[in-house]
C-alpha cells in the first residue's frame, strides 16, 4: 500500500511524466486531462500525507518547477491549472520544510504571479471569470500569491511585486471580480446549499481576499514614496467603486438574513469582520487631503454595519449624528469604531473555516485604525 502512494508522487515528479504530455497536449484538454488532474491531485494528497517521508533533492524541485511553468504558459483546463498550481504550492511548503527556502528562478515565480494578477490568463474566455469557474479561479490566484510571497526574499520583492502596470492589474481585476468575492464572502449559500462546500466557499474567498491585503501591505512597505506615485484618480475611482460594491452586499437584506441564521452566523460574522478591517486599510491614502472624500462614504458604512451587529447582539453604543464637517465626522467614527471593537468576542467555532487565534482577530481592526491620520 505505502509503495502505492509513493508512485503517486514519484509519477508527478518524474522527467518522462512531463515529457510524454509536453509531447502530446492533447493530454491538457477533456477529456485526457481528467487523469492529469486526478495524478496531481493525489500527489497533493500524498505529500500532505505527514506519515509519508518524501524524498526530493532542492535540485529535482527546481528541475519538477521548470516543467510545471511550461505546462501553465499553455492555455489549459481551468480544474488542471488549479491542480498544478495546487501541487506546486504544497510541494514547495514541503521542500521548504526539510531544506530551508529552495532556490526558484525568478522567471518561474513572474510566470506564476501572472496568476495572481493577470485577467485572462492562459484561457480562450474574454471575459475572464465565469460564475461556474469561480472557486477555481479563486484558488488558482490565491495559491499562486502564496507561491510567490513564500518564495521571495526582501531583495527580490521589487522584482516580482512592483513591475509597471502590476499594480494597476492587481486593483483592475480586483475591481472587476469583487461582486463575486463578496457575495461568496456574505452569502455563499445563494450559490450552495451543502454545509461543507459553503465553508470552502468561505475559506477560498477569504485566501483572495487575504492576498489582496497582503499586495497592498508589500506595496505600501516597498517603496511609500513610488507607492503614493501609482495612485491615479482612475485607480481611487475602482478602488471606491469596489468597496460601494462590497457595501450593496453587507447593506442588503440578504445580510440582515444571514446574521440571523445560526448555522452561518460565525462564518458570516467574521468575514464581516475581514471586510470591515479592509476597507479600514484604504483609510492609509486618507493621509492626503484630497483623499478623503472619496472614502468618506465608505467608512461611514463601516459604523452602519457595525452598528447593525450591535443591535443584534444587543450592545448599547452612543454616536453622534451631526457633524460640523467631514474630518470631524471622521474621527468621530474612528472613535466609535475603538470603543465598539473593545465590546467584541469573536468566537470562532467551526474548524473548516481555518480561522486565525482570536487575539489577532480582536485586534485587526485596531491596528488598521492606526493608519488613520486625520
Amino acid at each position: 500500500m505505502e509503495d502505492e502512494v509513493i508512485f503517486e508522487i514519484q509519477r508527478v515528479l518524474s522527467y518522462q511524466y512531463y515529457n510524454t504530455i509536453i509531447n502530446d497536449l492533447t493530454y491538457l484538454h477533456p477529456p485526457k486531462c481528467i487523469q492529469i488532474i486526478e495524478h496531481f491531485n493525489l500527489a497533493t494528497n500524498t505529500i500532505n500525507n505527514d506519515k509519508i517521508k518524501l524524498n526530493i533533492s532542492p535540485t529535482k524541485f527546481y528541475s519538477v518547477g521548470l516543467f510545471i511553468r511550461q505546462l501553465i504558459e499553455f492555455s489549459i483546463n481551468i480544474s488542471l491549472r488549479k491542480s498544478i498550481i495546487e501541487f506546486y504550492c504544497t510541494l514547495y511548503k514541503k521542500i521548504n520544510e526539510i531544506y530551508g527556502c529552495p532556490f526558484v528562478d525568478k522567471y518561474i515565480l513572474k510566470v506564476i504571479f501572472l496568476h495572481f494578477y493577470d485577467e485572462n490568463y492562459g484561457t480562450n474566455s474574454n471575459s475572464g471569470l465565469e460564475e461556474n469557474n469561480f472557486i477555481e479561479d479563486s484558488i488558482i490566484r490565491a495559491l499562486s500569491f502564496k507561491v510567490c510571497f513564500q518564495c521571495i526574499d526582501n531583495k527580490s520583492i521589487k522584482t516580482i511585486f512592483d513591475e509597471d502596470d502590476i499594480f494597476d492589474k492587481v486593483i483592475h481585476v480586483f475591481y472587476k471580480k469583487s461582486a463575486y468575492f463578496f457575495q461568496f464572502l456574505i452569502i455563499p449559500t445563494v450559490f450552495c446549499n451543502i454545509k461543507e462546500d459553503v465553508w470552502n466557499i468561505l475559506h477560498v474567498s477569504g485566501s483572495i481576499f487575504d492576498s489582496l491585503v497582503k499586495y497592498l501591505k508589500i506595496m505600501i512597505d516597498c517603496d511609500n514614496f513610488y507607492f503614493y506615485e501609482k495612485i491615479t484618480k482612475e485607480l481611487l475611482e475602482k478602488m471606491s467603486i469596489t468597496i460601494k460594491l462590497m457595501y450593496s452586499t453587507i447593506l442588503g437584506e440578504s445580510i440582515h438574513k444571514a446574521l440571523l441564521t445560526p448555522v452561518y452566523l460565525d462564518g458570516v460574522k467574521y468575514n464581516l469582520y475581514k471586510i470591515i478591517s479592509f476597507i479600514l486599510k484604504f483609510t492609509v491614502f486618507i493621509e492626503n487631503e484630497k483623499y478623503i472624500l472619496i472614502f468618506n462614504e465608505s467608512v461611514r458604512n463601516v459604523t452602519k454595519i457595525l452598528l447593525k451587529i450591535c443591535s443584534i447582539e444587543n450592545v448599547s453604543t452612543e454616536s453622534s449624528e451631526i457633524f460640523n464637517n467631514y474630518r470631524s465626522e471622521l474621527i468621530e467614527i474612528k472613535e466609535l469604531l475603538i470603543c465598539i471593537q473593545s465590546k467584541f468576542n469573536f468566537d470562532i467555532i467551526f474548524e473548516p473555516l481555518q480561522m486565525d487565534k482570536n487575539e489577532e482577530i480582536e485586534n485587526d481592526i485596531v491596528k488598521s485604525l492606526k493608519v488613520m491620520k486625520i
